[in-house]
């Protein structure tokens, strides 16, 4: 994923980084100690768990991880390209009707 070398991505990568980190760790706890409590309810970190996984999709969409934001990743990357060409294109004409017309 070449588009997240830009030093733009680094927070997003590192909050997504984190995120998975805090998913492991809990993981582990949560195989450890179980994932229902006393009473038959559902442990607080079991709660937390999913608010991870939630985190941790949002942010994948936001840095073009998933199959559908990479998607939209590339066809926005494609569409500055083009757009990049359009302007060079427009430059070389602009000099071109100048040294033309001196």
């Amino acid at each position: 994923m070449p588009h997240l070398d830009n030093e733009g991505y680094g927070p997003q990568l590192s909050r997504y980084g984190t995120t998975l980190a805090q998913i492991e760790r809990l993981d582990a706890w949560l195989e450890e100690h179980g994932v229902i409590g006393k009473g038959g309810s559902i442990k607080p970190a079991a709660k937390f768990r999913a608010d991870l996984d939630k985190l941790a999709l949002n942010l994948a969409g936001a840095l073009g991880l998933t199959p559908v934001s990479h998607a939209r990743v590339l066809r926005d990357l494609g569409e500055a390209g083009r757009s990049q060409v359009d302007i060079a294109k427009a430059q070389e004409e602009y000099l071109r009707e100048q040294r033309g017309s001196a």
